[in-house]
């Protein structure tokens, strides 16, 4: 029912598979290599400096050891009530 691919025949059979890849790819078009573009490292980055004012004001609030708590909910809804 539907399309059914034949394998068994053409390009796509097992004993011809090797001669009609090679004779397909020397057919293709050269493909243009790919740039790179090479971004720089930013070497002084401070975890405390403000991204907007550049001052050291940034404070660690809370932090976690491998991926979020059991109770994150619980912590961030304490967290939002020590800072407000």
């Amino acid at each position: 029912k539907g399309l059914v691919r034949i394998r068994h025949f053409g390009i796509l059979s097992s004993t011809s598979k090797l001669q009609a890849a090679t004779l397909i790819k020397a057919q293709l078009p050269a493909v243009a290599k790919l740039s790179v573009i090479i971004r720089p490292v930013v070497q002084d980055y401070n975890p405390l400096q403000c991204p907007c004012c550049k001052q050291n004001t940034m404070h660690r609030l809370i932090s976690f050891e491998r991926g979020p708590p059991q109770n994150g909910m619980a912590l961030a809804a304490d967290l939002l009530y020590a800072i407000i």
